[in-house]
C-alpha cells in the first residue's frame, strides 16, 4: 500500500479509498506492487484532476495509451465536456453567492 501511495504519490488513505470503491478496484498485492495498479491510480487521479468524480472514472480507464497519457475518444471528450459545464454551473453560483453579502455593504 505505501509503496503504491509512494509511487503514484496518492496518499495511502486514498490508495485504500479506490482499492475499497474506486473505479476497476486498484489492487495492490502484497509487497510487490504491479505495475498496471501503479497505472491505474494514475490514470484516475488525471481524470481526477480534470475535475471529474471517481465514480465518472469508471468508464474512461480505457481512454489512456501505454504511457498513461488521455486519447481523446468520444466518450473522454463527453464526460470532460460535462465536467467543465458542471465547473462553470458552480463558478456561476459562486459567484452569485460572493455577491450576495457584498450588497450588505453598500
Amino acid at each position: 500500500m505505501n509503496e503504491l501511495a509512494r509511487r503514484t504519490g496518492c496518499t495511502p488513505r486514498m490508495i485504500r479509498y479506490l482499492r475499497d470503491q474506486g473505479p476497476g478496484r486498484v489492487r495492490a498485492a502484497g509487497q510487490r506492487v504491479a505495475e498496471s495498479a501503479v497505472d491505474q491510480v494514475i490514470r484516475i487521479r488525471t481524470l481526477l484532476g480534470a475535475g471529474l468524480t471517481v465514480e465518472d472514472s469508471r468508464p474512461l480507464l480505457h481512454c489512456f495509451s501505454e504511457s498513461n497519457r488521455p486519447v481523446a475518444r468520444p466518450a473522454l471528450a463527453a464526460q470532460v465536456h460535462r465536467a467543465v459545464e458542471d465547473l462553470d454551473r458552480q463558478e456561476a453560483r459562486l459567484s452569485r453567492a460572493r455577491a450576495s453579502p457584498m450588497v450588505l455593504l453598500g
